[in-house]
């Protein structure tokens, strides 16, 4: 099961420090004393250490009059990630028309000043997707979007007349 990001919460991370790729390689050593690398996975997932979030704490949001960006930050996390057990998807970090999946490997931490709480916490990047958004017309024409562009696509006649497929 994956969450997703709470759309009350923005999703303006900064990285605070380095990233990396977990390695992804596989060592062998020859008795000749070279050494080669397989690789392991055909994707290797980043890291990211320290990730900031700016939360506000002071005004309430439109939806819920109860409730800050913060607070709903932590029902979120505690409630719909059960303690940030449950991997969730975000807008891919670094990349534009992609959606990350990522997981906790630290938990936040809170530094408040004057009203606003940055909040402390690291990822790791589980996988990802393309924006790609498939509509049917009522013409029975296929429109691919992707990043604004699309491409029309036309059946063939004779196939898929009856829905069967």
């Amino acid at each position: 099961m994956v969450v997703n990001w709470n759309p009350l919460v923005n999703t303006n991370l900064c990285l605070d420090g380095e990233y990396s790729a977990e390695d992804n390689r596989i060592s062998i050593k020859f008795d000749s004393g070279k050494e080669r690398f397989l690789v392991r996975n055909s994707y290797a997932p980043m890291v990211f250490p320290s990730l900031s979030l700016e939360l506000d704490n002071t005004k309430r949001i439109a939806i819920d009059n109860e409730n800050t960006e913060l607070k709903q930050f932590k029902q979120w996390l505690f409630e719909d990630l059960r303690h940030g057990t449950l991997p969730f998807y975000a807008p891919r970090i670094m990349y534009k028309y992609q959606t990350g999946i990522y997981e906790f490997i630290s938990m936040p931490e809170y530094d408040e000043t004057d009203g606003t709480v940055i909040a402390t916490f690291g990822l790791r990047e589980l996988g990802f997707f393309d924006h790609t958004l498939f509509l049917a017309t009522n013409l029975g024409q296929y429109i691919i979007t992707n990043t604004g562009h699309y491409i029309t696509i036309k059946p063939e006649r004779g196939k898929n007349e009856n829905n069967n497929y």
